[in-house]
């Protein structure tokens, strides 16, 4: 897996604690926020959560910031 492919559900499970990079929505505003896996959500440093039954529907979540192309 490359570092500019997407975390799966499983990897993300296993990040707790930890910082991800997340891209959401149609507009892919991204941010960085950590994971918070015993309550299966990732949570913005600005109060927003992404529940993990919405993962890659509306949003993803990757190891590293991706630069803008």
């Amino acid at each position: 897996m490359a570092l500019t492919d997407p975390l799966t559900l499983d990897e993300l499970k296993k990040m707790d604690g930890k910082p991800v990079w997340v891209i959401q929505g149609r507009n892919r505003e991204s941010c960085w926020a950590l994971v918070y896996a015993c309550q299966q959500k990732v949570c913005t440093f600005y109060h927003k959560d992404f529940h993990f039954d919405m993962y890659g529907k509306y949003w993803l979540a990757y190891r590293q910031e991706l630069s803008e192309e």
